[in-house]
């Protein structure tokens, strides 16, 4: 009897377990079907064009390894929005980017990370981006070059002229003297990596010298240099580092720096100036007059007599009154480069018919100086340079109004 029993409640228990584990089972499948439901929702749907929040993750993932600066949410949904507005100008217009077009580019950025693409597309699948995500990414941002080439092609042209401003009236440029300690990281090791840069960093602001710790751990070809990189143009450098460092004082540690797969620390030795193109050749046309005390004139009567004149041509012929400062008057047109440095140093920061005084010692006299024009020789390659500069810049101009245009005519409904 009690034998029977015992069948009896063993065999309810297992109906129990077995209940309990269909239960259990069912309510995993159900949860897990909701999950997934949940990450393929979408979090906004651009004219009935859907971006998921799987999407938006993996984008956000994404650009967090590829880019140096952290990028929020916000703004990789906005890039997803235009994105899709991008897709239904393109297919309107039947744009369509090549597989092999998106290889390349693919290719490019494995790259720069010394990898294949194969090695590079699964380091980034162990960190959950998938490859249509890698593919997608770059698809579109091809996709925005050539909506805008040819949406605005015609209008991005630019005119002579407008590249002869450009070179004459552009702001000299900057180069800095550098020095590096250079470290790489993979996908596994950048907060180990993050680490140590952060304890050299101490170590040099605690006194350190920079040339042998670079030596010692820099894995740059220039740490047998001690980290010296040399004079750098501040065009070359990403934007947000090179504020960084314009505003830096002299041997100031400035990072660290996340660039692509490598994590740096700079440190700024010096900055110069440097002309905006180096094949510019500059024609100075200017008259000076050596001022003696015969003169019927005083020195600030001449003064006056320079600042009054507007250009040269109303000098020369107001000079023609006074003989002895019309005899001493000459009119030179000459490279800049064939000019002493101390008279071009007046010289460049004079504007057309501006005047200027270089007062002598006791054994020369004074000079007052007036700048007639300024003409520049520019090079083939320096106005194409500049070409390719401007053309970029309204192109991009351009190309934000139409995302503005696109996306006030569009129905865009956030979840």
């Amino acid at each position: 009897m009690h034998s029977m029993k015992r069948i009896v409640l063993g065999n309810m228990l297992n109906l129990l377990k077995r209940t309990f584990t269909i239960i259990l089972v069912l309510s995993t499948l159900t949860n897990t079907k909701v999950l997934a439901q949940n990450k393929f929702e979408p979090i906004v749907t651009v004219n009935n064009r859907i971006v998921s929040h799987y999407e938006l993750s993996q984008r956000l993932t994404l650009l967090n390894v590829l880019q140096p600066e952290k990028i929020t949410k916000e703004q990789v949904l906005n890039n997803l929005i235009d994105e899709r507005l991008l897709q239904e100008f393109s297919e309107n217009f039947k744009i369509e980017i090549s597989d092999k077009r998106i290889e390349e580019e693919l290719s490019i950025i494995a790259n720069k990370f010394n990898v294949s693409s194969n090695i590079f597309l699964k380091e980034l699948k162990t960190l959950g981006i998938s490859k249509q995500t890698v593919t997608a990414f770059l698809k579109n941002r091809v996709l925005l070059n050539e909506v805008v080439y040819f949406k605005f092609l015609n209008r991005a042209a630019i005119l002579d002229d407008e590249v002869d401003s450009y070179i004459i009236n552009g702001k000299a440029s900057v180069e800095l003297n550098l020095a590096e300690i250079v470290l790489p990281f993979r996908y596994d090791n950048k907060q180990e990596i993050l680490d140590l840069v952060s304890s050299i960093k101490n170590r040099l602001s605690e006194g350190g010298k920079f040339e042998s710790i670079a030596k010692e751990y820099s894995k740059s070809a220039t740490a047998i240099n001690g980290g010296g990189v040399g004079w750098v143009p501040i065009s070359q450098m990403p934007i947000e580092l090179g504020n960084k460092l314009l505003t830096a004082d002299t041997n100031e540690i400035i990072g660290p720096e996340i660039i692509e797969n490598i994590i740096v620390l700079y440190r700024l030795i010096a900055m110069r100036d440097v002309p905006l193109f180096n094949n510019v050749n500059t024609k100075l046309d200017y008259i000076e007059v050596k001022y003696s005390s015969g003169s019927k004139l005083s020195l600030n009567e001449t003064v006056l007599l320079f600042e009054d004149s507007d250009n040269c041509l109303n000098l020369q012929f107001e000079l023609k009154n006074y003989g002895q400062l019309s005899k001493n008057l000459t009119r030179t047109v000459a490279s800049s480069q064939k000019i002493k440095q101390e008279k071009l140093n007046y010289l460049d920061k004079l504007d057309a018919g501006e005047m200027a005084l270089i007062k002598g010692n006791e054994q020369s006299a004074t000079t007052l100086i007036m700048l007639c024009s300024r003409q520049q020789e520019i090079s083939k390659s320096d106005r194409e340079l500049a070409r390719q500069f401007l053309i970029s810049q309204r192109l991009n101009f351009l190309a934000d109004g139409l995302l503005a245009d696109l996306k006030s005519e569009a129905k865009i409904n956030y979840k």
